[in-house]
């Protein structure tokens, strides 16, 4: 009891400064939530004041359903955190995304960077920048300079059919259970790798998740909404990657056996082999691309994206 009584006086200063900051943060979100210049526009009650009503709604797994549910109870344009708001109004929508908008991104789009120092077309926030890539990656994205685009999806998607049909038959007295959500993901693995590099990963011929590229995606989803919320969080990393240290412990690597890191991998082998080739007439994504002057370290990143 002695020790006990000991170790809580000894602590008992840092436990007082811990209540009064959290104190000072409570006061200070009440305060910044009704003087915001957001603090009219309904929604629910805590999110005014903290963030942590946002981030428990992403981590739910139910997010969608709820947002939805928001924009019901408080209109089409609701609070869904102290400088967060949700609109359903397409007309909106519309007026935010059209060309030449005024508004601007939000830190919350870093949380997109796969290299925190190297921006893509998703997490660009700077409108010129942003622009300039868009019409650099356009065509690739339009399949203007894809070749034979229709008879690649339809020899894969015949392929696609002819292996679920293999994998999913069952023997008589037998009943075989198949998962034809995860089959179409791998199918779709494949049709936008063949595109995207003139060849693809083989998850239909293999029926697997080549290199845990769709589990690393998954998990990476759930932690860039996170990271979206908190974007601090994507600032600090960007400048502990400056460490080369923590860069190689933080950002995904071309050398990683598995993953995010082996798929930059084969992307990274795919536009070495494009640079040390003869130039050609695009026929791929990847070719287009760099026909439109994209840099390694750009065409990899833009890859990975669009995957």
């Amino acid at each position: 009891m002695t020790f006990a009584f000991a170790g809580f006086v000894a602590i008992w200063p840092f436990l007082f400064a811990l209540c009064i900051c959290l104190k000072l943060l409570f006061w200070w979100g009440f305060i910044a939530s009704q003087l915001w210049p957001l603090a009219k526009i309904p929604g629910p009650r805590w999110a005014s004041y903290t963030r942590f009503w946002l981030m428990k709604t992403l981590a739910s797994g139910r997010s969608a359903e709820m947002f939805v549910e928001v924009n019901k109870t408080y209109g089409s344009l609701a609070r869904i955190g102290p400088n967060h708001l949700i609109t359903s109004d397409p007309e909106l929508t519309r007026r935010i995304l059209a060309s030449g908008s005024r508004y601007k991104r939000a830190p919350g789009f870093d949380s997109l960077r796969i290299d925190p120092h190297v921006a893509n077309v998703a997490s660009e926030r700077d409108s010129e920048k942003h622009n300039r890539l868009r019409l650099q990656l356009s065509r690739g994205y339009a399949s203007k300079d894809i070749k034979d685009t229709e008879l690649v999806i339809d020899k894969l998607l015949y392929h696609w059919l002819r292996r679920i049909d293999h994998v999913s038959r069952s023997q008589p007295g037998e009943s075989r259970a198949f998962d034809i959500g995860r089959r179409i993901r791998f199918l779709t693995v494949d049709l936008i790798t063949r595109l995207c590099l003139g060849e693809a990963f083989g998850c239909i011929e293999d029926d697997c998740d080549q290199y845990g590229f769709l589990e690393a995606v998954q998990i990476g989803s759930a932690v860039s909404q996170q990271f979206w919320v908190i974007h601090e969080i994507s600032r600090l990393l960007f400048y502990l990657t400056k460490i080369p240290f923590m860069r190689r412990r933080i950002v995904p690597s071309p050398n990683d056996s598995e993953g995010l890191g082996k798929v930059i991998g084969v992307i990274h082998r795919a536009v070495d082999k494009r640079f040390q080739s003869e130039k050609k007439p695009a026929q791929g994504m990847l070719d287009s691309f760099l026909e439109k002057g994209l840099s390694r370290e750009q065409a990899d990143t833009e890859l990975v994206i669009s995957l």
